[in-house]
């Protein structure tokens, strides 16, 4: 499911027990965002599928990989939603057809991918009434935003500051971060920290990203790289430490402390 439009996210979701595991939460809200919102035609490897609004096609492995966990743990979970009367699954050994109950009932007036469009209450205040009523009628407010995500992927503003705008708008969105942190496995000071070098790297090579989505998606990509090669090389060259303390390399370590000239016996390795 492509990254437009908008969920609604019910009140009442503070008394559930996934609003107390950040991480259960948040793929219960990927599941939702991934489900169909309108009937639409769908392809899943040889398969093709017309899903019905709500439901979505996937698999235990897909989800895996995306959720960064394991195949039990996917499993386990899809079962518990099920328990919990809030999916139903159809599964087959290549996918798995899940349909979110009460998708309908939920997502009430953002058919359309526009958030807000179910009738206010008889007990908004007045400028609440006025305020959706505007949405309604093309609010200069709405206005105000097309032009604001506008200037931001203009081509007329310098690089360094749309890249700078992009970030700032992922430092300000805590579920963004929380993304992050479970997608790269690190703590939101180390998604900072990874967030300002990439910023630094994409306006040394003067990247200008089509849209925030690109943006954000670039940082993902480029942090998993960052991180694979910080595994990899960030502990140097392997050394070996004396009694002493001091860092020496395998001859030293094997001629003594003091041991100063190769000797014959340092080339005996093969080069």
């Amino acid at each position: 499911m492509l990254n437009v439009g908008k969920i609604f996210i019910p009140r009442r979701i503070r008394d559930h027990w996934l609003w107390h595991d950040a991480k259960k939460y948040l793929r219960w809200n990927d599941l939702v965002m991934e489900a169909a919102w309108q009937p639409m035609p769908a392809v899943f490897g040889n398969s093709r599928f017309m899903l019905q609004r709500g439901q979505l096609v996937t698999s235990v492995r897909l989800l895996m990989h995306r959720w960064g966990t394991n195949s039990r743990y996917v499993t386990d979970f899809l079962t518990l939603l099920e328990a919990e009367n809030m999916i139903s699954c159809e599964r087959t050994r290549t996918y798995t057809v899940i349909t979110i109950i009460g998708y309908d009932e939920d997502q009430r007036g953002a058919d359309n991918g526009n958030y807000g469009e179910s009738p206010p209450p008889e007990t908004a205040d007045p400028q609440h009434k006025r305020l959706h009523q505007e949405r309604r009628e093309g609010s200069p407010l709405k206005e105000d935003n097309n032009i604001n995500n506008k200037t931001i992927n203009s081509s007329s503003i310098p690089v360094e500051e749309q890249n700078q705008k992009f970030a700032e708008s992922i430092k300000e969105n805590d579920l963004a971060i929380d993304r992050a942190m479970v997608t790269l496995r690190c703590d939101k000071e180390k998604v900072l920290e990874l967030l300002e070098l990439f910023v630094n790297d994409v306006n040394f090579s003067s990247k200008r990203h089509a849209d925030f989505s690109d943006f954000s998606g670039h940082f993902i990509n480029w942090s998993r790289e960052f991180l694979r090669k910080e595994k990899k090389y960030g502990n140097g060259k392997t050394k070996q430490t004396g009694s002493g303390g001091n860092a020496q390399d395998k001859y030293a370590a094997r001629r003594g402390v003091d041991a100063k000239d190769h000797t014959a016996e340092d080339y005996g390795d093969t080069f």
